[in-house]
């Protein structure tokens, strides 16, 4: 989105204009010169149109305290789905588990599903967190019953809580491998430069929460995103799960 960077890393001729290719859905390919817009304006002026994606067996609930961390039951399944795609505070994820729990106690839930998707990271212990609340379940199908969503925008945070679900939870990852690798450095630092006072951040620990080093997690079920079904704003991924929820 930078356009210094995509210059200095001789991804575009020039620095501040680029071609871009666009292909539509007969396939016809147009390409465009773009000039590159001030940050200020970018977020102050531009206007996005979004594609509303639904999903018919989930309701989003009306009383949310946060639009990135929310559960809801699946219709026609004996399953629930949790947004997941934020990080909150320990004490709003304690409260959240809790809440989660009780319904699942309640309503006798036998499946699972977490959305990891969009989730740019945060501090992953508050993860952990959610799955200690989830392991409490005694009705959960801990052989078959939990899925994972990922794709390339679950970064840091929330690809350690991938790969720990899966271990933690016995989830199966479903999805797109994640933008970020569950091995390597994380958890930043800071300092500032003494003279041009610019913030410098750094990672300072190695985690390795896979023994074997992949590009990401890498999903057990990989579904890419399907653009004929995303541009009628049906999710292929969460169908997916769906169909194999009403298999069980």
């Amino acid at each position: 989105m930078i356009s210094e960077l995509l210059y200095g890393l001789n991804l575009t001729n020039n620095k501040f204009d680029a071609v871009f290719s666009f292909l539509d859905d007969n396939k016809k390919r147009t390409e465009l010169t773009l000039k590159a817009i001030n940050s200020n304006d970018y977020y102050e002026n531009v206007e996005f149109k979004t594609l509303e994606i639904v999903i018919p067996e989930i309701e989003k609930p009306i009383d949310l305290k946060q639009d990135y961390l929310w559960f809801s039951p699946i219709k026609t399944t004996e399953a629930i789905y949790i947004k997941f795609e934020s990080y909150p505070s320990f004490e709003d994820m304690d409260m959240f588990g809790e809440s989660v729990l009780n319904y699942i106690n309640k309503n006798n839930i036998k499946q699972i599903v977490i959305d990891l998707r969009n989730n740019r990271g945060g501090d992953f212990f508050v993860g952990t967190f959610l799955a200690y609340y989830l392991n409490l379940a005694d009705s959960i199908d801990w052989k078959s019953g939990v899925y994972v969503l990922t794709d390339k925008v679950t970064f840091s945070a929330a690809t350690s809580n991938a790969s720990q679900f899966r271990q933690m939870l016995n989830a199966k990852i479903v999805g797109e491998p994640t933008g970020s690798n569950p091995t390597g450095y994380q958890d930043m630092g800071q300092f500032k430069l003494p003279n041009s006072g610019m913030i410098v951040t750094y990672s300072k620990r190695l985690f390795r929460f896979q023994e074997k080093i992949t590009q990401g997690v890498q999903p057990d079920v990989l579904i890419e995103y399907d653009w004929e079904s995303y541009s009628k704003g049906k999710d292929n991924m969460m169908q997916w799960i769906i169909n194999d929820l009403k298999g069980k």
